[in-house]
């Protein structure tokens, strides 16, 4: 009967790389009977049948794609030859992958005898009980033929829904091609419709063409006409361009005619202006001088002045000092004259 993977206990010494290589990428256990999508992403036959079962449809959990799963026979050679420990903690057996399955029958076998002995509370190594030992092989023998049926019925119910599955995986193959086909279909229409566009698209181009060609020649018609016309006019436009210049050389000597006129009146009128400005300056310098004149003489009659009211005021000052002295003498005097008056009328009472 297909299971899940092995577990990573039963191995010795697996690199990381190998474990990476050998992981279902479903149950993330070592691979049992390995199959592979078409971008190689590897599964267990249980796990992938299972997964296709519940999600009704054939595409890949990793990458999505649609198809059938391959058997990888080199990858299940190469796990099978790894060794492996038994899984009863008491056993001591090491082997290749490929033989542990035997092993195992035969381990089961002896713990359910020794159970069933152990339990019946019997002795194996006592002859006595012999029969009592046979009946009980041969009740466990029975159970394990039983088991070995039960089995083989689980695995004809899993081929049978793998079968459904099978189909139901071609049957939806089947529709995607139908799909395909119309798409193809589809596609061809459109293709034809894309080459009769482009044929229309190359006739119309071909007459833009036609009709550029044409519109260059009438171009050239009317180059050439126009050429003739201006070598007819270019005569006429000599005569003309003379006369032009003739004006414009006689214009111009009259202008400088004018210009030097006009250069020469206004060197006389800058000479004017600058005899002018000489008198100004001249004018100007004298009246300066005869200003300066005034004002020495003006002073001259103040300083004058100011010197006669010095000396009047220095003679009133004197003045009045000889009076203030001619005052005081006259006051000490009449103070004498009361004291002598007072000292005579004082002696006088004191007299009498």
């Amino acid at each position: 009967m297909a299971s899940v993977g092995y577990r990573d206990n039963l191995f010795f010494n697996l690199t990381e790389e190998e474990k990476e290589e050998f992981t279902c990428s479903i149950c993330c256990h070592i691979l049992r009977q390995p199959h592979e999508c078409k971008n190689s992403h590897q599964f267990c036959h249980f796990c992938i049948t299972r997964w296709s079962h519940h999600a009704s449809h054939g595409s890949c959990p990793m990458c999505r794609v649609d198809g059938l799963y391959r058997e990888n026979v080199e990858l299940e050679e190469r796990i099978n030859q790894k060794i492996v420990r038994c899984e009863w903690k008491k056993c001591f057996w090491t082997g290749p992958l490929a033989n542990l399955e035997t092993h195992l029958h035969t381990v089961y076998v002896e713990r359910s005898r020794r159970d069933a002995y152990h339990s019946l509370g019997l002795d194996t190594n006592r002859s006595r009980q012999s029969e009592r030992s046979r009946k009980i092989e041969n009740s466990i023998t029975k159970q394990n033929t039983a088991l070995s049926q039960n089995i083989q019925k689980l695995d004809l119910q899993s081929h049978a829904k793998f079968e459904k599955i099978y189909k139901r995986i071609i049957e939806d193959e089947w529709q995607k091609l139908k799909k395909g086909e119309n798409i193809k279909r589809r596609f061809m229409k459109l293709r034809r419709h894309i080459e009769e566009e482009d044929m229309r698209m190359l006739h119309r181009i071909k007459e833009v063409e036609m009709r550029k060609l044409k519109e260059i020649e009438n171009n050239k018609r009317r180059v050439k006409s126009l050429d003739l016309t201006k070598e007819k006019f270019r005569d006429t436009s000599l005569r003309r361009s003379l006369r032009k210049d003739k004006e414009i050389k006689d214009e111009n000597i009259l202008q400088k005619h004018r210009i030097e006129n006009m250069l020469k009146r206004r060197k006389s009128e800058k000479d004017k202006s600058e005899e002018k400005l000489k008198e100004i300056e001249r004018v100007k310098s004298e009246r300066s001088e005869n200003f300066q004149r005034r004002l020495e003489r003006e002073e001259r009659e103040w300083k004058e002045k100011l010197a006669d009211l010095l000396r009047k005021i220095r003679e009133t000052e004197k003045k009045k000092n000889e009076e203030i002295k001619t005052m005081q003498t006259e006051i000490k005097r009449d103070k004498e004259r009361e004291y002598k008056q007072k000292n005579i009328s004082f002696f006088n009472v004191y007299r009498k």
